[in-house]
């Protein structure tokens, strides 16, 4: 995948876990609120519930921005779904439910939005999370080629298929699910999950601040055959760049809320910043 279409697929702001700190985070009025402010892409948190449903929440316990209580890893999708994520943030917000990820899938698809899914495993569970991920998004591509199975081709159906979602998957259109979605990590084995069940999917490896020598982020990035990475802002530098551009791979960074810094951070080359801050849809 070359830069220059990544550059063209990612705008250049993202809209952190919905609407910042504006609304409450991972819900889906969130995502609403965050397009209503002219955001186009959108970052979320996704982990398994007990009985493996994927539904979005960033920490690994429920007191922070719900009314439950506990680790969430041990709650069912059927105890996740009735707690309150909204009444923390505010009044207004009061009964905004917990969503799967298969609910804010089909709102960005159906809107033409676009999609970064960190995958935020419970401890021990990355593999199977980042294989969970990929596979409702293969799925999705799977189903729409479905839809083109009825039309007449001179050829077999097996060959007909294979050839579809081989143009689906590689040569994507502006509406394209594929193009539409992209997986990250801190967790190499996530990634790794990710990319056995869908290879074709785009994914990028998330830096903390403690990853600081460059090479070794290097060396990872190209184990992990991932397109991108998703930095935190101050470990980038112009070294930085040059090293990701020598092995062309994109450069995102979280969590920028100042324009001044921003501009500094696209002025380098970085493809896309996620941010807080609402205003950044209408100044970048």
């Amino acid at each position: 995948m070359r830069n220059e279409e990544v550059i063209e697929r990612y705008p250049t702001v993202i809209s952190h876990r919905g609407a910042g700190k504006d609304a409450p985070e991972n819900t889906l009025a969130a995502f609403r609120l965050g397009a209503s402010q002219g955001f186009t892409m959108f970052e979320c948190d996704a982990k398994l519930s007990q009985d493996d449903i994927l539904f979005l929440l960033h920490d690994s316990t429920l007191e922070r921005t719900t009314n439950g209580q506990g680790e969430a890893k041990k709650l069912t999708w059927n105890a996740l779904s009735q707690l309150d994520a909204g009444s923390w943030h505010s009044p207004e917000y009061a009964g905004e439910t917990v969503p799967r990820l298969g609910a804010l899938v089909d709102y960005i698809v159906a809107n033409q939005y676009r999609l970064n899914i960190e995958i935020k495993p419970n401890p021990g569970e990355a593999y199977e999370t980042g294989k969970a991920v990929a596979t409702l998004l293969q799925d999705l591509i799977l189903s729409r080629l479905d839809s083109c199975l009825d039309l007449l081709f001179d050829e077999p159906l097996e060959e007909l298929f294979d050839r579809l979602y081989d143009d689906l998957v590689e040569n994507p259109t502006t509406s394209c699910v594929k193009r539409q979605f992209l997986l990250s990590s801190f967790e190499p084995d996530a990634l790794k999950g990710a990319k056995e069940i869908a290879p074709t999917l785009p994914r990028a490896l998330l830096l903390d601040e403690d990853q600081t020598d460059i090479e070794k982020v290097i060396a990872q990035l190209q184990a992990l055959e991932c397109q991108g990475v998703v930095a935190y802002y101050p470990l980038v530098t112009e070294a930085f760049m040059r090293r990701c551009r020598e092995i062309d791979c994109f450069v995102m960074v979280y969590t920028v809320n100042d324009p001044n810094e921003a501009k500094r951070l696209l002025d380098l080359g970085v493809t896309s910043v996620i941010t807080d801050n609402m205003s950044f849809a209408d100044l970048f």
